[in-house]
């Protein structure tokens, strides 16, 4: 599965000229996922970043995007 979402990346990266990807989800806290994707750093030259707290990506983006349309102060752009 990992290797088919690397395929993935790679080529869309291709198709949009961008060498970062930034991994989600809760297959990021997977043991062979950093393993796996350094080997796809190597191959074709695109950076992949798992960001801390990754598997609540979703979570936080829609409560950020809630505290933003409430218009509450410091949560603007």
């Amino acid at each position: 599965m990992l290797q088919a979402i690397g395929t993935m990346t790679v080529l869309a990266c291709r198709l949009c000229g961008t060498k970062t990807v930034i991994l989600t989800g809760s297959m990021t806290t997977l043991d062979q996922v950093a393993p796996t994707f350094q080997i796809f750093e190597k191959l074709y030259g695109i950076h992949y970043i798992i960001p801390e707290n990754a598997t609540f990506a979703t979570a936080i983006g829609a409560g950020l995007c809630s505290l933003h349309k409430t218009g509450l102060k410091g949560c603007s752009d």
